[in-house]
């Protein structure tokens, strides 16, 4: 079952990982399309070019931290958190504004909103399954005092 788990949870970052440096690296690459896909935007246009540094160079950073097991939840949390702010940011764009380019990076920017939408959610969902399981490794094993346990087994 532990192992099980512990495969979910690999197998959910590395699709994480993929997906934000993907996307980051490509908005960073084609930084100034990103920039003016943002300009566009009525929510981003006063801000876009704070907005077009800061939020790819995130991406990358939140796809470090998920590859690096000793920080793996907190680089799941914020994923998490951007994940939603995207979703919140794609539905707004579909209720309220028509014929807006996506400003996405790479082949996701070519998909249309309504499946941007369900892939949003989705890669949520699952980005919420993989921060709740491995935080509740990090409570299990703070909680028995296994860490402190293992700590002194590999020091001896």
């Amino acid at each position: 079952k532990t192992k099980t788990k512990n495969i979910l949870i690999e197998i959910i970052s590395a699709l994480i990982i993929f997906l934000f440096a993907y996307t980051g690296l490509s908005k960073l690459i084609d930084h100034d399309s990103f920039e003016n896909v943002l300009a566009r935007s009525p929510v981003t246009k006063y801000i876009s070019g704070t907005v077009s540094w800061i939020l790819p160079l995130a991406e990358v950073v939140v796809a470090i931290l998920i590859l690096i097991p000793r920080v793996r939840i907190k680089g799941l949390l914020f994923s998490l958190i951007l994940m939603c702010a995207f979703t919140a940011y794609i539905a707004g764009m579909l209720l309220f504004v028509s014929d807006l380019p996506c400003a996405c990076g790479g082949i996701i920017s070519r998909i249309g909103w309504l499946p941007h939408l369900i892939f949003n959610i989705f890669i949520t969902l699952l980005n919420f399954m993989a921060w709740r399981l491995e935080k509740h490794d990090k409570l299990f094993i703070a909680k028995t005092g296994i860490a402190e346990y293992l700590y002194k087994k590999v020091g001896d």
